[in-house]
């Protein structure tokens, strides 16, 4: 009867809290706020050290040093929709903090000040998050948005966010929806999207195209992930979700690379985590995961493995100079494991934590490994061998 509902659910309460103790055992830190986190952490380099930024439900913006110091940056008016870009102003000499809500880009300095000409309001909600582009030759900053009313923006950020000649606004481009990629070759700089026709389009500096819209099956509509490392032509991948990307070069030639033989549903991730310089391609479906490599401009498979617990995300922590960490997630059960290189769990995993996980290197084998979840920011000292 209830007596037996009563005690069920507090025998289900009580073996969940062991778990959530025991998976909080290696914890450094505990920041607990009074709302809940809906954003972040954003792992920001300054310097030398790294700090994070995170938002409440207040809307307030909330920064935490390596140490688990907090305090209060900034409140905007609205949620945090994109990535937070760092530039540094050489005239103040100032670290600057560029991101996007549904209609406006802030600009707020690294003492919590807003930069004149911001926050700039938009005519139209954005489809995209802002990307920002350092030119170094020119010491120029720009921030390029796209909207939902199919035009596409740009703004010399160092100037107060005047419109850029060419992209104020470059009209007609179709709706984005997929963040927009910056490629960084050795002669030329390419801002790529993909537009709601099916096409993908490789952008010059004066807003013009490089070379005619390359026409993509409707399966690779997907996020744009670069390779620019060590081969000749930088390029770009898509996933059609069911295991084939699909490869562009600056040149606009294009062609397929099947992970999964089986093609079953699943996620792609481009990154370096095994191996030479060259990113990874990683395959996530189901309990399996895959991993890909070019060795001597060959494409082989370095390992797979399927895994005897659930998890239902993949994502890949960046720790600076090193290899990336790959991560297997449940994100309803709250656990993340982390793998080495050869694919296998690394001793203490798994953890508490969710996707929303960014991961810095100490030295010696000792990492940092900062999560939020609900309303509390935390931080576990890691030994990783």
């Amino acid at each position: 009867g209830k007596k037996n509902i009563f005690l069920r659910k507090n025998l289900f309460f009580l073996i969940n809290y062991e778990i959530l103790k025991r998976l909080k055992k290696n914890i450094a830190w505990e920041i607990e706020l009074k709302d809940s986190i809906i954003y972040g952490p954003q792992k920001i380099l300054l310097d030398s050290t790294y700090c994070f930024l995170f938002q409440d439900q207040l809307k307030n913006i909330w920064k935490s040093d390596e140490q688990g110091k907090t305090n209060l940056f900034f409140q905007v008016k609205d949620e945090i929709l994109s990535d937070i870009f760092v530039y540094q102003n050489e005239r103040t000499n100032l670290n600057h903090f560029v991101f996007n809500s549904k209609n406006r880009i802030y600009n707020i300095n690294e003492l919590g000040q807003e930069e004149s000409g911001f926050p700039i309001i938009l005519t139209s909600n954005v489809s995209n998050d802002i990307r920002l582009v350092y030119y170094k030759n020119s010491n120029r900053v720009l921030g390029f948005i796209a909207c939902e009313n199919g035009n596409y923006y740009g703004y010399d950020i160092l100037e107060g966010g005047k419109p850029i000649p060419n992209f104020n606004p470059l009209m007609n481009v179709g709706k984005i929806t997929h963040p927009m990629a910056f490629l960084e070759g050795e002669k030329e700089n390419h801002l790529i999207f993909i537009a709601n026709e099916n096409k993908v389009k490789f952008i010059n500096r004066n807003g013009s195209l490089k070379f005619d819209p390359v026409i993509i099956e409707k399966e690779f509509y997907s996020k744009i992930q670069v390779d620019d490392h060590v081969f000749e032509s930088e390029r770009i991948a898509l996933n059609n979700k069911k295991g084939k990307i699909k490869i562009i070069n600056t040149q606009g030639e294009s062609f397929h690379l099947l992970l999964d033989s089986k093609q079953r549903k699943g996620e792609f991730i481009l990154s370096d985590i095994v191996g030479d310089l060259k990113k990874d391609y990683i395959y996530h479906t189901g309990n399996h995961v895959l991993v890909y490599s070019y060795q001597k401009n060959e494409f082989n498979l370095i390992w797979e493995k399927e895994f005897d617990f659930e998890f239902n995300k993949i994502i890949t922590l960046d720790v600076g100079n090193k290899k990336s960490f790959l991560a297997l997630i449940h994100q309803q059960k709250n656990k993340l494991y982390l793998l080495n290189q050869k694919g296998e769990i690394i001793k203490g995993f798994p953890i508490a934590a969710n996707q929303n996980t960014k991961m810095i290197d100490f030295g010696n084998g000792q990492y940092l490994l900062v999560t939020s979840h609900q309303n509390t920011l935390m931080g576990y000292l890691l030994n990783v061998e």
